[in-house]
């Protein structure tokens, strides 16, 4: 019982002592290269097919949101351009990527974005070689 009453006496004297928290705000510096977009952390490189078909798609670090992007590929002898109008790519791109442009580089350009405020941004290239699964 004597604890009982010294444990209530203790925690009724740290109620008097205790602090007001305080919330601090801080706001992260973007560099040039949060603008760049990126692919799983991948901005120009060797990549695997399925990271490239990652449903997260192409982001900026500075959380911008990528609207249409346009995708050059070798297909054989031709080489293909498509508009995505997403920032992910479609799987039957991806099959086609598979199919006639692994181990080749391919070229997304003309990356839009858009910030938070709602303007329009033409981002930086990417150059890519994607490569299978099992050798990334």
């Amino acid at each position: 019982m004597a604890r009982l009453i010294l444990f209530n006496f203790l925690f009724c004297c740290s109620l008097g002592f205790s602090q007001e928290v305080e919330t601090i705000h801080v706001t992260k510096e973007l560099r040039e290269q949060d603008f760049y977009p990126q692919i799983e952390g991948i901005f120009t490189g060797e990549i695997d097919v399925l990271t490239l078909g990652s449903p997260q798609g192409i982001i900026t670090s500075a959380g911008w949101k990528i609207t249409s992007f346009t995708l050059g590929y070798p297909s054989g002898r031709d080489y293909n351009t498509v508009t995505v109008n997403s920032n992910v790519f479609p799987d039957d791109l991806i099959r086609e990527i598979v199919r006639s442009a692994l181990k080749e580089q391919i070229y997304l350009t003309d990356i839009m974005a858009v910030d938070p405020g709602g303007t329009k941004h033409l981002l930086k290239s990417m150059v890519l070689t994607p490569l299978p699964g099992d050798e990334k």
